[in-house]
């Protein structure tokens, strides 16, 4: 058996759930006979029908019902693996903006406890001093660390 379609299973997964092609479509933001494609595809795949027609609704088979448990499991199981993720990458991360002059005076004494990527383009060094050019331009900090 080749592998599963990815987007036939999702294209099921919404008919089975919505119960229409139309319903599917709209919240999957493509048309309806492209909908209907990967439906038949992913049963062809299988070698069973998934559906059968009932007056305006489809209403799954028995394999049907057994694939939507199965596919409904797996695209819960992606949900909370991509949030997983997404909170641990939310809590390795810190960012602070603030005045120059708060970030010299208030910030920088206390951060050479925590470690301090180099952004690209700079030496990695604070600045110095606050300088105030001949011609106008806009304040530039520096702070000595």
């Amino acid at each position: 058996m080749r592998d599963i379609n990815l987007k036939a299973t999702e294209y099921f997964e919404a008919v089975a759930r919505l119960g229409t092609v139309t319903r599917a479509a709209e919240e999957l933001g493509v048309s309806p006979s492209a909908v209907s494609q990967q439906i038949k595809l992913l049963e062809e795949q299988f070698g069973v029908r998934l559906f059968r027609r009932e007056k305006r609704r489809l209403v799954l088979t028995l394999d049907g019902d057994r694939l939507f448990q199965t596919t409904t499991q797996a695209f819960s199981a992606l949900r909370n693996a991509r949030g997983a993720i997404g909170r641990q990458r939310d809590i390795r991360s810190l960012t602070v903006r603030s005045a120059p002059v708060l970030a010299c005076v208030g910030l920088a004494p206390g951060s050479r406890a925590l470690p301090r990527p180099i952004p690209i383009g700079t030496s990695g060094s604070m600045p110095r001093r606050i300088s105030r050019p001949s011609r106008p331009r806009p304040l530039i900090a520096t702070c000595d660390m």
